[in-house]
């Protein structure tokens, strides 16, 4: 189930905000960019769609599915 495969990291790089400081996440391939390590975005995605009225749970989940 590719929802709950363990994401390819081949082609997401950590960089360094030079403004805040922080860690951010981009993905290559999708030119996706994420505050948070992959892994955990998806963790946080699940939770915001479990949390979410039923009728908005699937969607989300749908819009939240990392396929990397």
């Amino acid at each position: 189930d590719p929802a709950t495969a363990p994401i390819d990291m081949t082609d997401w790089s950590c960089y360094t905000d030079s403004s805040s400081g922080r860690e951010y996440w981009h993905n290559s391939a999708t030119r996706q960019t994420l505050w948070n390590h992959p892994e955990k975005q998806r963790e946080l995605d699940r939770a915001k769609a479990a949390a979410a009225p039923p009728l908005l749970q699937l969607r989300l989940l749908q819009l939240c599915n990392y396929r990397k």
